[in-house]
């Protein structure tokens, strides 16, 4: 009786006579009711659930090759601290042993796992070395981090981590001919903008112009921003790509032809290799430009061990670049805008700003993200045409792809999310609902601007392997329907 009351209940009208339904049993109707409602989910989200698990090929070579880095980060880890906590051997035993299995669903996890338990045990050393110190030491502590580097301070918003801004020589490429470069590390990547700001010889709104699309950044200068400091004097604060949910980008020719006196440029999304180089051969020899990153995102191999700012002064002289360093210096120092000791003792992590393995990282989350856009350019139907600033310009990239709808609505956006976790769920991949980029993983969430349409940001990780192709997979299924 249960089959044929569901038969005729689902394939006929409401109207239907369904008294074969009324003659189950109360366990029989709810068994119904559960198998109702997966009908119905089912039959709402065909078009992306009927995405089959086999048109995600396995191979077991990007896993071997994410084990062997993350083999050298251990490594680096156990360096630096005497005992390794044995609940992390354990970890690194069953991602190996996962290894052995065929490739699935439990490999990127196991990875997934000891990657986040070497953080935890990196970080946990890291707090545990500090905490011996207090923010203002006497004269017979002795701040030591666990890496060995002592830190002399007297207040912790005087510390000066420079073994760590020395590092940002070798790290970024070298200026071009005649440029010099000196660079300060500051407790984020807001900081970092508002010291810039801060510095600058004028404050006055009209004077500071915004070539970008990050939230934050006009808020900042509105904030800072004052009448009472008059000057003619113009600074342009610039992202070379941008994004609000649309792709933009800048050429160098168009900051210059404006001739300002200051450029603040935001490279964070373009990571190591950001170009400026073809700015700066282009600019006067008065120029000042001040080169911002925020280095939680791309520089730490996906890890977030510590929220970091860094701020490269460029200048045609070299004495000018230094006294803009120190004056920046003196800034953070004032403000309270530097790094605090435990945030110096856990990017002290010497993965951090090495440029080898930042590559490596950059390369792989660029690629990723830049794959995903081409296969859903291929017949897209369901969104607007560019999702990644690598379809306006073939050079450029970004470590995400935006997708708005064609069809735009509150209704269809909820829709999206909840099909798009479905579809995550039923094809077994590791992909997180949060927000951010630059991580090992994948994540994909609906981002609702106070002012402004809202998009879905898919941004992709540097690992390779089944979910990464099953992301790619399910989006270009997706955008080849012509509605959800």
């Amino acid at each position: 009786p249960f089959r044929d009351a569901g038969t005729r209940w689902v394939r006929g009208s409401p109207a239907e006579d369904c008294s074969g339904l009324r003659r189950c049993s109360i366990a029989q109707r709810l068994s119904y009711v559960e198998f109702r409602v997966a009908f119905v989910s089912a039959a709402l989200f065909e078009p992306i659930s009927s995405i089959p698990n086999s048109n995600v090929a396995f191979d077991i070579e990007p896993y071997i090759a994410e084990r062997d880095r993350l083999a050298s980060l251990l490594q680096h880890v156990s360096s630096r601290i005497p005992i390794v906590d044995s609940a992390l051997s354990r970890t690194w035993e069953r991602c190996e042993q996962a290894l052995k299995q065929e490739p699935d669903f439990a490999i990127e996890s196991a990875l997934e796992e000891f990657a986040r338990a070497l953080r935890h045990t990196w970080l946990s050393a890291a707090a545990s070395r500090t905490s011996n110190t207090f923010r203002s030491p006497t004269k017979d502590d002795v701040p030591v981090t666990p890496s060995g580097q002592q830190h002399a301070f007297g207040y912790e918003r005087e510390l000066c981590p420079t073994s760590l801004e020395n590092r940002c020589h070798s790290f970024f490429p070298s200026p071009p001919e005649r440029w010099s470069a000196q660079h300060v590390l500051f407790s984020s990547g807001q900081a970092a903008m508002t010291a810039a700001l801060l510095y600058q010889p004028t404050r006055r709104l009209e004077d500071i112009e915004h070539l970008g699309a990050y939230f934050e950044t006009p808020q900042l200068i509105a904030a800072i921003a004052t009448e009472r400091m008059g000057s003619l004097n113009q600074t342009i604060v610039a992202e070379p790509v941008y994004c609000d949910g649309s792709w933009g980008v800048w050429s160098p020719s168009a900051v210059v032809q404006r001739d300002p006196q200051t450029i603040i440029v935001d490279s964070t999304l373009l990571g190591r290799e950001d170009g400026v180089a073809d700015l700066l051969v282009r600019l006067p020899p008065a120029a000042t430009v001040l080169r911002i990153h925020s280095g939680l995102k791309l520089f730490q191999q996906g890890l977030e061990l510590a929220d970091v700012g860094i701020v490269t002064a460029y200048s045609q002289e070299a004495t000018k670049a230094s006294a803009t360093a120190d004056a920046l210096r003196k800034l953070r120092s004032i403000t309270g805008l530097g790094l605090g000791f435990a945030e110096i003792a856990a990017l002290e992590l010497p993965v951090f700003l090495d440029p080898t393995p930042t590559k490596s990282f950059e390369d792989a989350v660029f690629s990723n993200n830049a794959r995903l856009a081409s296969a859903v350019s291929e017949n897209n139907l369901l969104f607007e045409p560019i999702v990644h600033p690598s379809l306006l310009a073939k050079v450029a990239k970004a470590p995400y792809c935006t997708f708005r709808l064609r069809r735009p609505s509150g209704a269809a956006y909820e829709r999206l999310q909840i099909a798009i976790a479905k579809t995550i769920r039923d094809m077994n991949l590791l992909v997180a609902n949060a927000g951010s980029f630059g991580f090992r993983g994948h994540r994909f969430e609906i981002v609702r601007p106070e002012n402004g349409a809202p998009f879905l940001r898919v941004a992709l990780g540097c690992r390779a392997g089944r979910s990464l192709e099953g992301v790619i997979a399910m989006m270009r299924g997706l955008a080849g329907r012509a509605e959800l």
